[in-house]
This record gives structure tokens, sequence and C-alpha cells, in this order.
């Protein structure tokens, strides 16, 4: 979670607001550590140095749709990999939600 760098999670924020009307939230997907997309250049983001996610250990994402939420994209590669993380889990679609395109 960005809370813990930045001071406070955009995404938790807006998946919260989600939550508390009543639209079901999961989070699936943990980031392994390891270095911030916001450091890397084009080139390093879209040839994936720094996207090592795991799933959490009590997920069983299922076959439904899901729509992710992140806050900044620029390459789109982040979204990519999570997409291709959760269709390889057997989920049906994935349709993403963004709030800013750097």
């Amino acid at each position: 979670m960005r809370v813990f760098r930045d001071g406070f999670d955009p995404v938790g924020l807006i998946a919260d607001s989600l939550k508390s009307r009543g639209v079901p939230v999961e989070k699936l997907l943990l980031r392994k550590g390891g270095q911030t997309q916001k450091s890397l250049t084009r080139e390093e983001r879209l040839a994936g140095a720094a996207l090592d996610f795991r799933f959490r250990r009590s997920t069983q994402p299922g076959k439904k749709d899901y729509v992710m939420l992140d806050d900044v994209t620029s390459t789109g590669a982040t979204l990519n990999k999570c997409a291709e993380m959760l269709k390889s889990a057997g989920v049906q679609r994935v349709f993403a939600l963004v709030v800013c395109r750097a």
C-alpha cells in the first residue's frame, strides 16, 4: 500500500468508498517489494523491470469479472501484468479504472 510511503493510499480511499456503497471489493494481488515504477524509464517499465506481484494467500478469484483500480498509469505495464495474472487464474474478464494517465 502506498500509505506507508506517501502518507495516504488513493486507491485504498476509492476502494473504501466503493465498499461503503455496497460494491464488493477484494485485494487480490500484492507487490513483492522491489522498486516502484516511478523511478524507471519508459523502456524499463515496458520490459517489466519492477513487475513482481503475487496473489494473496487467501485468493481464489474464480470465473467472474474484475475491475482493477489504479491511481496513475503511464505505459500500462503494471495493469497488463496484473490482468495477465488474473486471466491465468481463471478470471473471465478484466477491466481497469485509472484516476490519472501520465
